[in-house]
């Protein structure tokens, strides 16, 4: 799990999901830390062209885990942020919109 966590915070997107791979969050009792996994791998997917609905899922993933520590995630927040601003109607669509909205990072215009 730490190698996912490092790697995301390397930039090496397409190395976190091969990484991934190999890892089993649901072993940990703590749905918090499994929240944390999952905010890391999505962070890092969500910074690929590719990759950005499945990073989106995995975000999402990671909300329904543990809502307030994904919620209130720095790195997280800013991602959707950045994505948010850029979004066109059909990137990351509703879902962005919702989870961004959840967040309070929502534009109001």
């Amino acid at each position: 799990m730490w190698r996912v966590t490092l790697a995301t915070e390397f930039g090496d997107g397409p190395k976190v999901a091969e990484i991934a791979r190999n890892v089993h969050p649901e072993m940990i009792p703590s749905p918090g830390r499994q929240a944390e996994f999952y905010a890391d791998l999505g962070r890092s997917l969500m910074a690929g062209s590719t990759t950005r609905e499945r990073g989106l899922a995995t975000l999402l993933h990671a909300e329904r885990l543990a809502p307030q520590r994904v919620r209130n995630d720095v790195f997280v927040r800013e991602i959707i942020s950045d994505h948010l601003r850029r979004a066109q109607r059909d990137s990351g669509g509703r879902e962005l919109r919702g989870l961004a909205w959840r967040m309070g990072i929502a534009p109001t215009g």
